[in-house]
């Protein structure tokens, strides 16, 4: 399904990628550098708002790309690993970025983590009420 005021469907359905990396029939890989060197997205083809939405036929295609290419940031920037991030709410169309975990800059993890304590403070939820909510999650999922 392309929506039409989906920045992600409207370049899908162009196809104008001088910037792209692989694909396959569920998605594609771009580079983008964005942020830090060598930030790359991997887009679902098919337009979905949410990760929770991809199909079982989706899944291993996805990931498959979005492996494939981390193995090649990690090669070509000689870094340990590459974070993965799924967030997709200022632009609804589900997609993957893909940061290589420079050494001479910060973590990305103590970075996030770090702002949101500042904005929003940290929740030291109390062992009975992760308890009790792992049992709430869990009952809803079949």
């Amino acid at each position: 399904m392309q929506v039409d005021d989906c920045f992600f469907c409207e370049k899908l359905k162009a196809g104008d990628f001088s910037n792209l990396i692989i694909e396959n029939d569920h998605a594609v890989a771009v580079f983008g550098g964005f942020y830090r060197e060598g930030h790359c997205t991997v887009w679902l083809k098919r337009h979905i708002e949410s990760f929770s939405e991809m199909r079982p036929e989706e899944y291993a295609p996805v990931f498959d790309l979005i492996t494939k290419v981390s193995k090649a940031l990690e090669q070509h920037y000689n870094v340990e690993k590459t974070y993965l991030l799924s967030i997709a709410d200022l632009a609804y169309h589900t997609h993957f970025h893909l940061i290589p975990k420079h050494p001479n800059l910060m973590s990305m993890g103590r970075y996030s983590f770090r702002v949101l304590d500042a904005i929003e403070g940290y929740k030291n939820t109390p062992q009975d009420e992760q308890d009790r909510m792992a049992k709430v999650i869990g009952s809803l999922i079949e």
